[in-house]
């Protein structure tokens, strides 16, 4: 059963799966797709063929723009804008707070988690097992292979800190 919000805008062309929960004022545009069990907090927009898998959160006034694909179990902060493409990796494992996240034991499978205020460009890639903070900026078209820290900006292929 879907719990939609009846202030929240969904096309017709959208596929919700089983148990999702949409938020007050959230906008879903063609052709999205939610996995079974995702939540949308209030005031979230999902851009024109975005694809959000199973067990998802997803924070308050979060932006995920057309194109985009969100594996199984991936935590969005509020605030987060995910441009047009972004991939976030199946078992990346994110934390809003840098300091308390471990890596996931090889075999282990922990939700990603990005805290708020992340800023991905076009095309972004996030590899799994990557741990991200919150305050993150990365760059257009860049592959995000090892862990960054919260407050700092990265871009490039393979994406490095640059301030």
């Amino acid at each position: 059963m879907k719990d939609i919000h009846p202030t929240a805008i969904v096309s017709r062309t959208a596929k919700l799966g089983d148990g999702v929960r949409v938020g007050a004022f959230c906008v879903i545009k063609d052709g999205a797709q939610i996995g079974a069990g995702t939540e949308l907090k209030e005031f979230c927009l999902v851009g024109k063929n975005a694809q959000i898998l199973e067990g998802c959160s997803i924070g308050a006034y979060t932006e995920i723009r057309a194109d985009c694909s969100i594996e199984n179990r991936v935590r969005l902060g509020s605030k987060c804008l995910l441009a047009d493409g972004t991939v976030i990796g199946n078992d990346s494992h994110c934390s809003g707070t840098f300091t308390t996240c471990n890596k996931p034991e090889p075999g282990e499978h922990n939700p990603c988690y990005i805290g708020p205020r992340f800023y991905a460009g076009v095309g972004v890639r996030i590899m799994p097992n990557v741990v991200i903070g919150e305050d993150v900026k990365v760059g257009a078209s860049s592959t995000v292979r090892h862990d960054i820290p919260h407050g700092e900006v990265w871009f490039g292929n393979p994406a490095r800190k640059h301030r």
